[in-house]
């Protein structure tokens, strides 16, 4: 769902009533089925989009005990993958996330040991946990607020302009300048301009896509995912 930038703004500087504002457009969005639109408050951050995440974030903690059919969940159009396929049903798209590099509390890991590991390949297994997400039939995933946004600040496009980089996501290029080697050993770009978050209208008027037939580019035979 839209957000009121400019009432937000507004609200701020001239009423006490700006917190029973958010909560109001949240319960709209609750009702409506059709989340706040995190693309246009993560681009307006300092034009008052900061209040509506840090409302969304605090739902969030608040929503850990809720069913998960009553939290918010956002529509992720995959455009494409980091070596450039188009979606197909049944994809996989991980979120990577940091583990504390540490052994045990007051153990840190030395930068010998993550040297080595990143050397022999393994640093993925010891110190990154994945999140897997199921591309849908339309091409999309689904995801609550945290994930969504970082798929969104890291390689969005906005769904009203087309457009990826700064404000909105954090890649100023479509593409590396320079190809690389991917997993399957030929040299290809990589793709940083790859989700493009869909509202509850857009996601209804998506079509839906057909399974992919042949390899991946860019993965070894035996990977199949995102």
């Amino acid at each position: 769902m839209k957000i009121d930038l400019q009432k937000i703004r507004s609200m701020v500087r001239d009423s006490a009533d700006f917190p029973a504002y958010i909560d109001s457009y949240l319960k709209q969005c609750i009702s409506a089925g059709d989340p706040p639109l995190l693309s246009d408050a993560i681009a307006g951050f300092d034009k008052g989009g900061v209040h509506i995440l840090e409302a969304l974030a605090e739902k969030y903690h608040l929503d850990r005990d809720m069913p998960e059919n009553m939290r918010f969940r956002w529509k992720i159009f995959c455009k494409r993958d980091e070596w450039g396929n188009a979606p197909s049903p049944g994809d996989i798209v991980y979120r990577k996330v940091q583990k504390p590099l540490m052994h045990a509390p007051g153990k840190p890991a030395l930068s010998s040991e993550l040297s080595l590991d990143i050397i022999n390949g393994t640093y993925n297994e010891k110190w990154c946990r994945f999140i897997p997400y199921e591309v849908d039939e339309k091409g999309c995933i689904t995801c609550e607020f945290q994930d969504a946004v970082h798929f969104i600040r890291c390689w969005g496009i906005h769904p009203n302009s087309g457009l990826g980089g700064p404000p909105l996501s954090m890649h100023l290029r479509e593409q590396s300048q320079e190809p690389v080697m991917a997993p399957d050993g030929n040299k290809l770009h990589v793709w940083y301009h790859r989700y493009v978050e869909i509202d509850k209208a857009g996601y209804e008027a998506l079509p839906k896509i057909d399974k992919r037939k042949g390899m991946k580019r860019g993965y070894k035979k035996e990977v199949n995912n995102g």
